[in-house]
C-alpha cells in the first residue's frame, strides 16, 4: 500500500549535509502515502469530483532557518479538507493524518536501529 522509502542510517549524515533535499524526499514520500490513502472519487454537491488525491503534493520552505515540508492538495481541490476532517454529515477519513503517522512510525524504527559499525 505504501511507497514510503525506508532510509538507511546514512540519513542523519545526509540530513546534516543536504537538509533541503532530505526534507524534500521525506515530504514527497509522505505526500505519496497520503495520495494512495485518499479516496479517488468524491461526491461533491451531487456531482462526482476527481483528481483530489492526485493533487496532493509536498513543498519545501524555510521556516526559522530550517527546511520544512508542507503537504497539501492544490487550491482547485480545496474540498479534500472536508474529506480529511469530516463534516456534520460525513465522517472524517484522516488520510493525511494516517500518512504522517506512518512516517512517524518509520522514523522511530530508523532512530531505534543500531549502527552496525564499520564493516569487516
Amino acid at each position: 500500500m505504501s511507497n514510503f522509502t525506508y532510509y538507511e542510517p546514512v540519513l542523519l549524515a545526509a540530513l546534516a549535509a543536504e537538509p533541503d533535499a532530505v526534507v524534500g524526499d521525506v515530504g514527497d514520500s509522505v505526500a505519496a502515502d497520503a495520495a494512495s490513502m485518499a479516496p479517488r472519487e468524491i461526491a461533491l454537491l451531487g456531482h462526482p469530483s476527481r483528481g483530489g488525491a492526485e493533487s496532493i503534493h509536498s513543498e519545501v520552505s524555510i521556516e526559522d532557518g530550517r527546511p520544512v515540508a508542507k503537504i497539501s492538495w492544490d487550491a482547485e481541490h480545496y474540498y479534500m479538507k472536508f474529506v480529511e476532517y469530516g463534516t456534520s454529515t460525513q465522517p472524517a477519513q484522516h488520510f493525511m493524518r494516517r500518512a504522517a503517522q506512518h512516517y512517524k512510525s518509520a522514523q522511530k524504527q530508523l532512530v531505534n536501529q543500531k549502527d552496525p559499525g564499520p564493516g569487516p
